[in-house]
């Protein structure tokens, strides 16, 4: 008879157990809610408001400036040959990718033999890279910071801009 009420009581025990996280986890819930909407209501809506504007007046005026770098009248825009690369890392992965230099006006570009050392050195700088350090949004901003770094290495600083018409992988 002893045996048959310890099994009954067994089953009555979980269901305090499930009380008690239940209470826990609201009580959790509700701390965590009233200490966010306590650090939140700390900084003023107007605050706020001024340090977004502040953010993109200072990104509008860096974009107004590296407009005005690059867009300036008589710039060179010298177009590369397409690059053919095998990446590192892959079995086969490929890449293929146009650029396009933006120079300053004093700069002598056009000339074959500064287009092709531009395209060696940027083409020996490829040949390092791996698909993972490209394939992301910040991999091609970095990407492109690096070609920007290379081109003016050749270029002896003159290089402004370097755009990418097309990159495609395989």
């Amino acid at each position: 008879m002893a045996k048959k009420k310890e099994d009954e009581e067994k089953p009555d025990s979980v269901i305090p157990f499930i009380i008690a996280f239940a209470i826990v986890s609201v009580i959790a819930v509700a701390t965590g809610w009233f200490i966010s909407s306590g650090q939140l209501a700390a900084v003023p809506e107007k605050q706020l408001a001024e340090m977004d504007n502040t953010k993109k007046e200072e990104k509008a005026k860096k974009d107004e400036a590296d407009e005005k770098k690059v867009s300036q009248p008589g710039n060179q825009v010298v177009k590369l040959a397409p690059i053919i690369v095998k990446l590192v890392g892959g079995l086969n992965t490929w890449l293929r990718i146009e650029l396009v230099v933006i120079a300053n006006q004093d700069s002598d570009l056009e000339s074959a033999g500064k287009k092709e050392l531009i395209a060696n050195d940027i083409t020996a700088f490829l040949r390092t890279l791996s698909l993972n350090q490209i394939s992301s949004p910040s991999g091609y901003l970095h990407l492109k910071e690096d070609l920007l770094d290379r081109a003016n290495l050749s270029t002896a600083g003159n290089a402004l801009d370097v755009l990418i018409v097309t990159m495609v992988t395989e």
